[in-house]
């Protein structure tokens, strides 16, 4: 099942208990973090696997803005929130 969310640089989107953040956005691809360590080039024209059985593109890329749509691809089983979500569930 897909998810989309928007995501400005810096911003953090927490998969299952990894946390992927993005660190820099250009024309076509953006570069996310995964758990502050491992960095993955992510691409507007096809789905790359960032975690097992977890797929990330991405659409509307807003390089003035430093921001992108984050497209999720991911069992359902997979709990997928925003940071302020996660920072609200754990206050």
């Amino acid at each position: 099942m897909a998810l989309s969310l928007k995501v400005s640089l810096g911003g953090r989107v927490f998969v299952g208990a990894s946390q992927i953040e993005l660190v820099s956005v250009g024309v076509a691809d953006a570069t996310v973090e995964v758990d502050g360590e491992r960095a993955i080039q992510v691409y507007d024209d096809r789905s790359v696997e960032i975690l097992p059985d977890v797929y990330l593109g991405l659409d509307n890329i807003d390089i003035h803005g430093r921001s992108v749509r984050m497209v999720f691809e991911a069992p359902r089983t997979v709990t997928i929130l925003r940071d302020k979500l996660v920072q609200v569930e754990n206050a």
